[in-house]
């Protein structure tokens, strides 16, 4: 999530419209969810087995020809999915749909008849709240929108929800990924029949695949980011995270960010 990786980059990117320029990755996911979107709609699951070389070889077959890095690893990703996620049916319920929930104070629901609203202690703990109400004087209010890549439907009838990435991967980065998809599942939640119990990720550039039945120490940990976020937002303080490679290589506004940080190198 950006917000967590740095406030300033959210807070310029999302609140203050700054742009950011298509970086090489950016295209590359690009290309990967396009291409992937139309394979899903070509697979036939009647031709799915329970091989993995099988299964890869059909759809590999589905996808542009040639030797090339985003397609083999689209291939890689799908023929694994179709043998190892046994609780979840193949093809995606909803695919990249966009969604927005109000979180609240039951009370004031009826102030916003046209959205779809949940508890606000589905998204902050107790103390969250009550720390808002005694020090800040306000009952919270939280709008999240966002697009999820895919949605599937479990076979005992609950939701998982699935993202695709192209960024690197390393030994963070199951904990930031797993910390979205969460973010996801509270967003989605309130608009769907039975509640998210599943995530999944897959990083094409890595080949790292997962899918997982949702713990509850990663909802206490998305609580206390969800936290930070609103407090940010009601005092507009937002702190900064410079990384010398990532921001140099990923983000426009690294120079603006070293002259405020006063950071040298």
């Amino acid at each position: 999530m950006m917000f967590e990786r740095c406030q300033w980059k959210y807070k310029r990117t999302i609140i203050d419209k700054v742009s950011q320029p298509e970086s090489a990755i950016m295209q590359f996911g690009t290309i990967y969810h396009e291409d992937r979107n139309d394979l899903v709609n070509k697979i036939k699951e009647e031709k799915l087995t329970d091989n993995y070389e099988e299964n890869y070889n059909y759809i590999r077959n589905l996808l542009p020809e040639g030797d090339d890095e985003i397609h083999n690893s689209i291939a890689k990703a799908e023929a694994e999915r179709s043998i190892n996620v046994k609780k979840t049916i193949y093809k995606p319920v909803y695919s990249e749909r966009k969604f927005e929930t109000i979180f609240c104070d039951p009370k004031y629901f009826k102030d916003y008849p046209n959205m779809v609203t949940a508890n606000i202690t589905d998204i902050l703990t107790e103390g969250h709240i009550k720390e808002f109400n005694e020090v800040y004087g306000i009952d919270p209010v939280i709008n999240i929108h966002g697009v999820t890549d895919e949605i599937y439907r479990n076979d005992d009838g609950t939701y998982a929800v699935f993202e695709f990435k192209t960024g690197s991967f390393n030994s963070g980065t199951s904990s930031k990924i797993r910390k979205e998809l969460i973010f996801y599942k509270f967003l989605v939640s309130p608009h769907l029949d039975q509640p998210v119990t599943r995530i999944g990720y897959h990083y094409a550039a890595k080949d790292q695949y997962s899918f997982e039945d949702i713990k509850k120490r990663s909802i206490t940990s998305l609580k206390n980011l969800m936290y930070k976020f609103f407090l940010a937002h009601i005092t507009n303080k937002w702190t900064f995270s410079y990384y010398w490679k990532f921001c140099n290589e990923y983000c426009n506004l690294n120079k603006e960010c070293r002259i405020i940080t006063n950071y040298r190198r």
